[in-house]
C-alpha cells in the first residue's frame, strides 16, 4: 500500500502515476530492445534469440501498464473491448488483475525514483533522441497542467488507503470464515442456514460487498470494477442465505 507520510510534494495524482509507470515501462522495453541493434560479432549461441523473447516479457507489461492507465483516465472496459475489437468480458478477463495490482499498491509508480523526479528523467530520456522536446513527459502530467492538485490527490489516497486496509482485513475474516466451512463435518440436522459458521461466511460476503461500495465512491476510475466485486460478493451471501452450509462450493 501507498506511505501516508510520503509528502505531498512527492504524490501525484493516480493518472500521473499510471502515466509515468506507462512511460517508464515503455522506456525499459525500449533500451532493452536497443541492445538488440549492434551486431556482435560472435554471440553465445543462444542469446539472441533468449534476448529477444525477453522483450515478449516486457511487452507484456507495456500493455499492462497502459490498460492501468486507461482505466486511470476514466476510459470504460466497454470502450477498451471496442478500441481493441474484442469482447468486454476478454478486455476485463486479460487486464483486471493488472489493474487490481495497481491498487493494491497503492496506485503510485513501482519505480524507485520520486515521481517528479521520474518525470524529469524521462523528459531527458526523450530529449535524448528529440532535443527539442525538453519536457515531453513532464508537460502532460495533471501536477503541471493543474498546479496545487497534490494536496487534494494525497486527501483522496489517504481516504482510499483507509479503506484499503479494512479491505485486507475484510478478505482475510472471509478466508478464515471460508477455511471454517471446509473443515465443517456437518449432519443432515444442523446443516441449515442458521448454523454460525454459515452466518460468519454471510457476514464475511456482507462486509466486502460494504467496503467495496464505498470504494466505488472513493476511487470513481475504477468504480466499475469495485461494483462488480461487490455485486459477486452480495451474489455469494445470497446464495449462502438461501442454500446454507456447503463445503464443497
Amino acid at each position: 500500500m501507498a506511505d501516508t507520510q510520503t509528502t505531498p510534494a512527492e504524490i501525484l495524482s493516480p493518472r500521473d502515476e499510471a502515466r509515468l509507470q506507462l512511460a517508464a515501462t515503455a522506456a525499459r522495453l525500449s533500451d532493452r530492445a536497443r541492445a538488440l541493434v549492434p551486431v556482435e560479432p560472435d554471440p553465445a549461441p543462444g542469446s539472441l534469440l533468449t534476448t529477444a523473447l525477453e522483450l515478449r516479457e516486457h511487452l507484456d507489461q507495456v500493455i499492462a501498464a497502459a490498460a492501468v492507465a486507461e482505466r486511470e483516465r476514466g476510459v470504460t472496459w466497454e470502450q477498451l473491448a471496442k478500441a481493441t475489437g474484442m469482447a468486454r468480458q476478454s478486455a476485463h478477463q486479460n487486464w483486471h488483475r493488472a489493474i487490481a495490482a495497481w491498487v493494491e499498491k497503492g496506485r503510485r509508480t513501482d519505480q524507485e525514483t520520486a515521481s517528479r523526479a521520474l518525470a524529469q528523467e524521462l523528459d531527458a530520456w526523450v530529449a535524448s533522441d528529440e532535443p527539442d522536446r525538453t519536457d515531453a513527459v513532464t508537460a502532460g502530467l495533471d501536477a503541471t497542467r493543474f498546479p496545487g492538485s497534490d494536496a487534494y490527490e494525497n486527501h483522496q489516497r489517504t481516504t482510499s488507503q483507509a479503506l484499503h486496509t479494512r479491505l485486507q482485513e475484510a478478505l482475510a475474516a472471509k478466508a478464515e470464515a471460508w477455511q471454517g466451512m471446509n473443515d465443517l463435518e456437518l449432519a443432515d440436522d444442523d446443516s441449515g442456514i442458521d448454523h454460525p459458521t454459515n452466518r460468519a461466511v454471510i457476514a464475511a460476503f456482507e462486509d466486502l460487498v460494504t467496503i467495496y461500495e464505498e470504494l466505488a465512491g472513493a476511487e470513481p476510475t475504477l468504480a466499475d470494477d469495485h461494483r462488480e466485486s461487490a455485486a459477486w460478493f452480495r451474489d455469494c451471501a445470497q446464495r449462502f442465505r438461501e442454500e446454507g452450509p456447503n463445503p464443497q462450493a
